[in-house]
């Protein structure tokens, strides 16, 4: 098992005793720890950037456990906001190109979902998705 790997699962045993600082501070180390890696050219870049979204999206529903709700919406953000940048750049493969697509699918549903949970939230999501389908509005 990677560091990574245990630096989830020490995460999410953490998230299952309710210890979310704990939770916290590991799917931190873990994220940091893939980016580190240099994920996104590594010859298993789908599953480590499949981990990646994992840990934003572990941190995402920690933070909502403790009501704290933007800061999980940011951490959907976050993913998906960093995968669409990689996409719209000209030094992406082909094959880059396929992954992190895939991968954006795996960050957008839980936007919406959380969207269509948190109402006072959607405004702000669906500006997002404007400005990512409309890059000269972007300020």
């Amino acid at each position: 098992m990677e560091k990574w790997q245990r630096l989830m699962k020490t995460g999410n045993e953490h998230y299952q005793m309710k210890q979310w600082e704990e939770a916290i501070y590991h799917y931190n180390q873990s994220i940091t720890l893939l980016e580190d890696q240099e994920f996104l050219t590594g010859k298993d870049s789908l599953q480590s950037i499949q981990a990646w979204v994992c840990g934003y999206h572990n941190l995402a529903k920690t933070y909502e456990q403790q009501g704290l709700i933007q800061r999980c919406r940011d951490m959907l953000i976050i993913p998906f906001m960093k995968l669409n940048n990689i996409s719209n750049q000209p030094y992406a493969s082909p094959e880059m190109q396929l992954t992190i697509h895939r991968s954006l699918k795996v960050t957008l549903l839980p936007l919406l979902t959380f969207a269509n949970n948190y109402p006072n939230e959607s405004q702000f999501i669906d500006q997002l998705l404007k400005d990512i389908n409309n890059p000269q509005s972007i300020h």
